[in-house]
Formats: structure tokens, sequence, C-alpha cells
């Protein structure tokens, strides 16, 4: 059996891919444009599926074994281009959701004096819109967007009667948005990070003579280059710890469990996410960091790799699904691991891994 191994996917991670956006706000024709891109991606994927569905009702009344083969051909030939129109519709709604977040950010830095509060509101409906009609969040999402949105909203009421704001509700919001934070995009979170910055200087300006707010900055990045990759460190003040992750976001400095409780871990995880019917996706992460650190442990054993190799086969990732099945399959040997990469290899490439 061959060693050669397929070139490594250039990113290792679990998230979706967002394309990075100018820092000018779009206008309304380009908001129009992404719907009407959406709108007709949306239609294409349709359409797939109902190809689909035709040619596999086809199938099963076919009896030919050359027209079988055909219709098996042009079957597997459509499901790939679904997977990739469904990947490029999953692009397409989270660009829009960060086209409708990054204006935001420049209306709170140009916004002053009085009309802080008619401003906030706004932008606090105008994400509640986004969330729970454009593309809500899995329920978790919701719940802990209400437990941000819910301080921070009587904390702009308080500021618009004359009120003094307490510190201890800011204090709430900022833990509640870490939270929220946790559960976006990594995109969509460094957007709406931003802008809650900007919240928190001013609402932390009405708290002059208050009792001392907590610090804007109480999680702390810092990044550096080592000659293995990128180290980077964070530091959780209200915690009292620090975490050193590598560039595939291994911790360094936590206490390590054995092989097996990672592998439990991942599975668990992924468990997680399919008994939710793929509604929460959170879990996904940690299960591609416990894999990982499975495989840091013992680089010889192959349930690492199958594990990361099936998750990635989940949501789709034929890139990474097939690099990891490809290292489980050459440690093991086992057919069955073969016979899952033969499902998810284009048609021209199942002939070379037999």
């Amino acid at each position: 059996m061959s060693q050669s191994f397929r070139q490594p996917p250039r990113q290792i991670g679990f998230k979706p891919q967002a394309q990075r956006l100018s820092s000018a706000p779009p206008s309304a024709q380009a908001a129009s444009a992404a719907d009407a891109a959406i709108a007709r991606q949306t239609q294409q994927v349709q359409q797939l599926q109902a190809q689909i569905r035709q040619h596999e009702a086809r199938l099963q009344q076919t009896l030919s074994p050359p027209a079988r083969s055909v219709l098996v051909q042009k079957l597997q030939e459509q499901k790939q281009s679904l997977q990739q129109a469904q990947r490029s519709l999953r692009e397409l709604r989270g660009q829009a959701r960060i086209q409708r977040l990054r204006p935001l950010c420049k209306t709170a830095t140009e916004t002053a004096g009085a009309a802080w509060a008619d401003t906030l509101r706004q932008q606090v409906a105008e994400i509640e819109a986004i969330y729970r009609v454009h593309q809500p969040l899995p329920p978790a999402g919701q719940q802990e967007l209400g437990a941000w949105l819910g301080p921070l909203q009587e904390l702009i009421a308080l500021q618009q009667q004359g009120s003094r704001p307490g510190a201890a509700r800011l204090d709430e919001a900022i833990v509640a948005f870490d939270v929220l934070a946790a559960k976006l995009w990594p995109a969509e979170s460094e957007v709406l990070q931003t802008l809650w910055q900007q919240w928190q200087t001013w609402l932390q300006a009405q708290l002059a003579e208050a009792p001392a707010a907590p610090a804007v900055e109480d999680f702390e990045l810092v990044s550096f280059d080592e000659d293995d990759g990128q180290l980077e460190i964070s530091f959780d003040f209200a915690q009292r710890k620090s975490v050193v992750r590598n560039q595939l976001g291994i911790a360094l400095n936590q206490p390590k469990k054995s092989y097996q409780e990672y592998l439990d871990q991942g599975f668990d995880c992924i468990d997680q996410t399919v008994a939710s019917q793929f509604q929460n996706k959170a879990p996904l992460y940690q299960a591609v960091e416990a894999f990982l650190e499975a495989v840091t442990l013992d680089k010889s054993r192959y349930e690492a790799y199958f594990g990361l190799g099936y998750l990635y086969s989940l949501v789709q990732d034929l890139e990474h699904a097939l690099y990891f099945l490809e290292v489980a399959w050459k440690i093991s040997g086992q057919s069955s691991i073969q016979a899952l990469m033969q499902q998810l290899q284009p048609v021209d490439a199942v002939a070379a891994l037999a």
C-alpha cells in the first residue's frame, strides 16, 4: 500500500469561509444585489434538488444495467453540483449578514451627543432583524442574543430618561456579549465586537461618577510568530487565566486528557450536533479541537484522523474530509474507511483508490 499522502488543505479548522469585505458601508443597491444573488442561488439549489429526485425515481424504474450506469453517473455529478451550489449559498448568506452589520460600526463611530440613544436603539432593532428574520441563529444563540440585548436596551432607555445606568447591568451586558460572540461566525464576531466596543465607550462615559465599570478590554488576544507557526495567547482577566494555542487551535498550557478521552469527547460533540438536526453546530468546533488534541498525543493511531474526516464529511467539506480519511485508511487499512472515501470521491477519482 503506497504511503504517499495528498497535500493537506491550507487551513485546518471548522469555520465557514467568509470573504473579507471593504470597510465602506454597502449601499442600498449593493444590499439589494446581495439579496438577488441569494434568491438566484436558492433557486439553483432547488432546481438541482428537483432534478436529483427525478433521476432517483427513474433509477428505481430502470432495469437495464447500461441505462442504470448512465443514471448513476449523472446522479453523482448532480449531487456534486448540489454540494457546490449549497456551499455557495451559505457563503452568500454569510456575506449578506456581515454587510448588514458593518455599516453599524461607522454609524456608531460618527454619532455623538443626544442622538446616541435613538441611533443605538435603531442598531439594536437592525441586529434583531438580522438574527431573527434574515438569518436566524440556532435556539441557543437566540437565547444568548436576548440575554445581551435585554440589559443593553435597558441601559439605553435609562440614558434617554436622564437616569444613570448601573454598572452591574453594564457588566451583565459585557458577560452576555462574550457568550454570544462565541456562537457567531469568526468574521461576524469581529464586526460585532468592533460595534460593541463603541457602545461600551458611550455607556461607560455615563458611569463617570459611579463605581468603576469593568474595563473594555477584559479579554485580550496577543499573537506572535514562532518557528513552528503562530502562537496565540488569550488573557481572560475575569477568570484570571490565560490560554496559549498553536496555529491549529490546540491549547498548549492546559491539562491534557488521554487519547480515548479526547476521542470520546469528539464523537460526543458530533452526536450533539446531529441530535439537534444540525441546528446547533457549536459542538463541532470543540470536536475538531478534541480530535486534534488526540492526534498530538499519538500520531500512529487512526481513530482521531477518522473522526476529523467523518466530521468534515458531515458539513460537506470534501477537501478536508478526504484528506483525513485517507490518513486514517493508510494507517489502519480498514476497507470500511476506503468505502466511505469512495462514496465521497468524484466518480473519475474512485478508481485510484481501488
